[in-house]
């Protein structure tokens, strides 16, 4: 029976069918197949071990459908994995800038029949320091290393509005008196309307009140990849590192969860949150969630769970009003000493309706346009600017970016997210970071995994350098709205 094969063999298994299907795999996806081993099973989920943040990657993204079809085919019913980064490559990582690497393999895969063990590599590691005169208005390091809170997401830097005014309200209030009101509150909206600087706003707030509380600010990403940490160690050290982990979420006074709607469809983290969850109701201890949707639209999570995201205050983010739009610009323009017309903010305002990191990125194409053209601000100069911008009824994901940005410098999507420093790789992995970053919801955390597994603090100065650039050098500003246009209208070149 399928069900009384051990970790290796399921694997082996998978291997050789996976062999036999007709997967149109680059070099790189092979090596990461090469580099997968099945460390664990736990019911219906299977826990694969890889030895970088790279791998990691595309397991989770490129060969996703082929494992969850193939695992499942093999285990005879419906199975789910996650993938962990081996904890031997960690703690070498701690001491040393070496990391493992897939072995090269040969380019026709039907040749491999036996998985190549990795080998030690040094990894090279980009000397991105962040300059004390960056550009942008973002404190250097903004995540605190104990809370996992922005420190700079505050309550007086979030701009009110009819739209988002209740759930700040709520937000501030929750602040004051954790546990009390509104337990759990649940915050839904859109992407790139407040939603993560709301919570990090009620954690900073609320230790600003009382700096003895305990706050741990999450998203369901990283939640997962901790618990599979810790669940994927030895049968010998496994019971202590569950005691950490459950110490870390259930010994807080506020936790703040982001992104709670992609735990659906994983079984041991649904159940380790559910527990989660529970422990922290019954000690009174404050919750606050945020998602894209309200719970009773949350999809594969059990009705127990849902029930009790419902139980508290569920409380939307709208799309702002034009007023709201306009403020927002108007504190973005103050913040960044851009001298600007209200015919101007009230003209992206118009032009952008559903997003706020659109808005500000369009703020920043007009105050870039006009600095390289030695010329003031005007409407007519802000017309031309946004001629081609308006808001996307495409969805623009990190793949598509990279795919895009590669293209248009004429590399690979590899060179991307690879370790190349030379100019022209690393200015197109810049481009990329800081389009990830305005046109998508990512948080800097995930959009650093994303690429290659690189740091949050990488992707902070990637961003500051291109907006930086944008002002000075014309070709970073031409890169930069062609492939805003065409990703938006999901155009290739």
């Amino acid at each position: 029976m399928a069900q009384n094969m051990d970790a290796t063999e399921v694997w082996n298994q998978t291997y050789q069918l996976l062999l036999d299907q007709p997967l149109d795999l680059t070099l790189r996806e092979v090596a990461c197949l090469n580099d997968i081993k099945v460390t664990n099973i736990f019911g219906t989920m299977l826990v694969l071990t890889v030895s970088s943040e790279s791998t990691r990657s595309v397991v989770e993204k490129k060969l996703h459908s082929a494992l969850t079809q193939t695992f499942s085919q093999v285990m005879g019913q419906a199975m789910t994995y996650v993938v962990q980064i081996d904890p031997q490559v960690l703690e070498q990582n701690a001491q040393t800038v070496n990391v493992p690497v897939p072995q090269p393999v040969p380019q026709n895969i039907a040749q491999v029949r036996e998985p190549a063990p990795p080998v030690a590599a040094p990894r090279i590691v980009e000397p991105e320091i962040v300059p004390p005169n960056a550009a942008l208005d973002v404190p250097q390091n903004t995540r605190d290393e104990v809370t996992h809170l922005n420190k700079s997401a505050r309550f007086d830097n979030f701009v009110p509005g009819d739209s988002n005014q209740f759930a700040k309200s709520i937000a501030f209030a929750t602040a004051e008196r954790p546990g009390f009101e509104y337990n759990p509150l649940f915050i839904y909206g859109g992407s790139g309307l407040g939603k993560t600087h709301l919570l990090n706003a009620i954690g900073n707030q609320a230790l600003l009140i009382n700096p003895r509380l305990k706050v741990r600010y999450t998203n369901s990403e990283e939640f997962t990849n901790e618990l599979v940490i810790a669940l994927g160690n030895n049968a010998s050290s496994r019971r202590a590192e569950m005691v950490e982990f459950n110490r870390r979420y259930r010994g807080v006074d506020i936790l703040l969860v982001d992104d709670v709607q992609f735990i659906a469809g994983r079984d041991t983290t649904v159940e380790a949150f559910f527990n989660t969850f529970n422990e922290l109701y019954e000690q009174g201890k404050q919750i606050v969630l945020a998602s894209d949707v309200p719970p009773k639209n949350l999809k594969g999570l059990p009705d127990r769970l849902i029930s009790r995201f419902s139980q508290g205050l569920p409380v939307s983010i709208d799309p702002p009003s034009h007023e709201l739009r306009v403020a927002i610009l108007r504190m973005k323009a103050k913040a960044q000493h851009i001298d600007i017309p209200m015919e101007v903010l009230n003209l992206i305002a118009e032009k952008v309706t559903d997003n706020v990191r659109v808005l500000e990125g369009a703020l920043t194409r007009i105050s870039a346009m006009a600095s390289l053209s030695n010329q003031i601000i005007t409407k007519n100069l802000a017309e031309q600017t946004l001629k081609d911008f308006a808001n996307s009824t495409v969805e623009i994901t990190p793949t598509n970016i990279i795919t895009f940005v590669a293209k248009y410098y004429k590399l690979t999507f590899e060179d991307i997210v690879g370790s190349s420093r030379t100019k022209n790789v690393a200015q197109a992995r810049q481009v990329a970071m800081y389009l990830s970053r305005e046109l998508t919801s990512m948080s800097l955390v995930d959009i650093g995994s994303t690429f290659g597994g690189r740091d949050h603090s990488t992707v902070m100065h990637a961003c500051r350098k291109i907006s930086a650039e944008m002002q000075e050098n014309p070709e970073t500003y031409t890169a930069v709205t062609e492939l805003t246009t065409q990703l938006k209208q999901g155009n290739g070149f």
